[in-house]
């Protein structure tokens, strides 16, 4: 088992720390975090910004304002508006790319639960947020990845697991994750560890 930050970039390394800072509710840990990055010119206002932002998905807005109210008592950033295509047009691609040949099947199931449900979850989760630019699709998978595993929902951490296999996340990576965020969260690892490995075992007999 490799060490739990030999094989993450900075930008994850700081990503697994923040979502798994959040996760434990241990905010102000984590708004310490991005003042230490910001006042030593490691990462940019932005990054924090859209990593705030998808992790509203997880742990809703009072968490996002008071996050950004931290940054701007470090630094201000312009604003940049962006046009939009479609949010169901980009949550879909998004969606696909996540999912893979099992899109159809996991909407299906969503609209099962509750007429509506997929509509929402498209366009809101994928297409406002997972869709945003500032982060990489692999990098959001990560904090999904994160959130989930620490949070304890397996079967989406399974699907996370998977959908950041698709975008090309490495299973090296994944595990340095767990490991790291296992670490702080003071949470068993080893589960979620099989789970990557047996989600990339079946990847490769179907994909590669």
């Amino acid at each position: 088992m490799p060490s739990q930050t030999n094989q993450l970039s900075a930008r994850l390394e700081i990503i697994a720390r923040m979502t798994t800072l959040c996760a434990v509710r241990r905010r102000q840990e984590a708004f310490l975090l991005i003042k230490h990055f910001l006042r030593n010119k490691r990462c940019s206002p932005r990054f924090f910004k859209e990593l705030l932002i998808h992790l509203s998905l997880f742990f809703g807005y009072p968490l996002l304002l008071e996050g950004m109210e931290q940054i701007t008592t470090v630094s201000r950033t312009p604003r940049t508006p962006r046009r939009w295509k479609s949010r169901s047009q980009e949550g879909r691609h998004v969606f696909g790319l996540v999912y893979g040949e099992q899109a159809g099947k996991v909407l299906a199931k969503l609209e099962a639960l509750e007429p509506g449900l997929s509509k929402h979850i498209v366009e809101h989760a994928y297409g406002t947020i997972m869709a945003r630019p500032g982060l990489t699709l692999a990098e959001r998978e990560i904090i999904n990845i994160v959130a989930l595993f620490v949070e304890g929902y397996e079967p989406q951490l399974f699907s996370h697991i998977r959908g950041a296999l698709l975008v090309g996340v490495k299973p090296s990576v994944i595990q340095s994750v767990l490991s790291l965020s296992g670490s702080i969260a003071s949470r068993r690892s080893k589960r979620a560890e099989v789970i990557v490995r047996h989600v990339a075992g079946g990847l490769k007999k179907s994909l590669f």
